[in-house]
């Protein structure tokens, strides 16, 4: 059997050697590839998307079709369709260059968005749980690790799924698991996170150019309110636990009255309490009570790491606080403190930091990173915070003071002093030592042929950050264009969109200066097409320059100086200037709304 496309089809089922749809006429062999073999859900007028496997030749895929051409939904579905494309995990599903297509059907004006992934063999954990019953600790702490593995990798690219419950989980022949449905993932960006200080609480379809999206029993309180954060996976990915190692769906669960938590742990005899409290702990209320990171998660997710957090988490309780007086208990927290308490102590507060430095909450971060400092003073890392935190507070002299430290204290770790050296570099540029701004970037440069990792991004940051001050500063545009091109050249899974859109608009700047305007506009066009929220200024107004030098005067270049004007960046101190060009060229031309 094969399937009509069509979403309009009065009978989408057809005899297999039919080459066209014998209800609506549709061709049955779309993009001149694929056949539909089956709907892989059932094919419902209420859904955005159908989804079917497809046969590809011989091999068998999914296809998913968005069937309304509406611009938000569009733009979710090509932010998908880059997301496959630039992860690379064997559970996350992979998608070709050529994977997305648009198709018109028969006799129709509607046109349909496809995509195509691998098939990601193996059962969803929904249904799993139907046939076999709950799972055991064992068994939740290798599954905990294997998608906290796939959320690291999503994290790392500046990204967070939205959507972590056991449908979108399968269990693949080899016992790996894999995370489906991207159509929900969102990029953490500067402009995302301006959007969601002020995004409204109202149960819409967006809150701030912010699609709100909702499982019931999953979605955590801060994502139904349009705010979601990548600590919001792990909230989902715990109440997925509960469903997991109870078999029962969270909103068939009770919740305490007082504080809203769900009543799950008697539910669920196999688990341990260092398990449970755990699993509580990915499912705080605030993000900010979260663990920071998946990295955090999974250093404990072992017998001896539960031990350590369930301690932790004792030697901060009212009831240690009553019992610390019992002299055997007395003699194992001294122990435990002598042994443990310092540097992880440090460590929670570095993390604790973090978070609020990612709220905004620079006080609240500052304290508890000079805490860390204070109780463990030989963490590099933690004077860099540290002076992250005194940089956004525009103290400056406190900010270059702690880098210096963190440089002192790094010894070989080329990639802490790499991104030290960055920071250094931008709290020059704050403070308009350009010069001295330059010569921390290319220190962070420097020290990539020292680094054996896979994350590169800081080096990109810093080569990008100084092929600007060689453009804008020194007019040496040949410089930039050498430090810019070798990143071109490098696997993209590596490198963040938002550090690619700029690789590709700062070599454009300088073939614009170096009066290549035709190499300028190919490069500006595909920084534009590589920003996933499309909303940067710098691109457009490099742009609308080379269209004016052009001499093309058509409403592209009026759109092009509008989006210059209206967009953010930053507040790059070139970008101002160019958006001072932008409003005077739309009033020359009358266009200053």
């Amino acid at each position: 059997m094969h399937y009509c496309i069509n979403p309009e089809c009065r009978n989408r089922e057809n005899q297999e050697d039919f080459s066209t749809c014998q209800a609506c006429g549709t061709t049955l062999l779309i993009h001149n590839r694929y056949r539909l073999i089956k709907p892989l859900r059932p094919l419902k007028s209420l859904n955005y998307t159908d989804i079917f496997e497809v046969l590809d030749g011989e091999t068998r895929k999914v296809m998913k079709v968005l069937k309304i051409d509406n611009p938000q939904l569009v733009k979710m579905f090509k932010r998908e369709v880059l997301t496959l494309q630039t992860l690379n995990h064997p559970g996350i599903p992979k998608v070709e260059s050529d994977g997305y297509f648009t198709f018109t059907p028969h006799d129709s004006s509607e046109k349909l968005h496809c995509l195509v992934m691998q098939k990601m063999e193996g059962i969803n954990l929904e249904q799993w749980l139907l046939e076999h019953g709950s799972i055991s600790q064992s068994i939740a702490l290798k599954w905990l690790r294997q998608i906290l593995e796939i959320l690291q990798v999503i994290h790392q690219h500046h990204l967070f799924h939205r959507d972590i419950k056991p449908s979108n989980i399968i269990l693949q022949p080899d016992g790996q698991l894999a995370l489906i449905d991207f159509g929900t993932v969102r990029d953490i960006s500067n402009t995302y996170l301006g959007k969601i200080a002020t995004a409204g609480t109202s149960l819409t379809a967006e809150t701030g150019s912010i699609t709100i999206m909702l499982s019931g029993g999953y979605t955590p309180p801060e994502q139904i309110n349009g705010k979601a954060l990548p600590q919001s996976d792990f909230y989902a990915l715990g109440r997925t636990f509960v469903h997991l190692l109870t078999g029962k769906s969270p909103v068939e669960l009770a919740t305490n009255p007082r504080t809203g938590k769900l009543i799950w742990h008697k539910q669920a005899p196999r688990v341990s309490q260092a398990l449970a409290d755990f699993i509580d702990d990915l499912m705080a209320d605030l993000p900010a009570d979260r663990p920071q990171n998946a990295a955090a998660i999974i250093k404990y997710l072992n017998p001896k790491g539960l031990l350590i957090k369930s301690i932790l988490r004792f030697v901060e309780s009212p009831k240690f606080k009553l019992t610390v007086s019992a002299f055997m208990l007395v003699i194992v927290a001294g122990f435990l403190i002598q042994l443990w308490s310092r540097p992880l102590r440090a460590s929670y507060e570095n993390e604790e930091g973090r978070k609020a430095l990612m709220d905004g909450d620079l006080e609240s971060a500052r304290k508890k990173l000079e805490k860390a400092v204070e109780l463990n003073p030989q963490e590099a890392k933690y004077y860099n915070d540290l002076g992250l935190t005194c940089k956004f507070q525009k103290e400056y002299v406190c900010a270059r003071d702690n880098y210096e430290k963190s440089l002192k204290l790094a010894n070989d770790d080329a990639y802490n002093k790499a991104t030290t050296h960055y920071n250094l570099g931008t709290l020059n540029e704050d403070t308009r030592k350009f010069t001295e701004a330059i010569n921390e970037y290319q220190k962070a440069i420097n020290f990539q042929n020292n680094y054996q990792g896979e994350k590169v991004d800081i080096f990109i940051s810093a080569a990008n950050n100084l092929a600007r001050l060689q453009i804008w500063q020194n007019r040496n545009n040949q410089l930039a264009i050498e430090l810019v091109s070798p990143y071109l050249e490098k696997d993209t899974a590596l490198i963040s969109p938002r550090n690619q859109s700029n690789l590709y608009k700062n070599i454009g700047w300088a073939y614009l200066q170096s009066g290549q305007l035709k190499t300028a506009e190919k490069y500006l066009k595909i920084a534009i097409t590589k920003d996933v929220d499309n909303k940067k200024a710098a691109a457009y107004c490099l742009l609308a320059k080379v269209q004016v030098l052009q001499q093309i005067n058509s409403s592209n270049t009026l759109q092009t100086w509008q989006k210059c004007r209206n967009y953010d960046d930053d507040s790059l101190p070139e970008v101002e200037t160019w958006q001072l060009d932008a409003a005077q060229y739309l009033n020359s031309k009358g266009k200053s709304q």
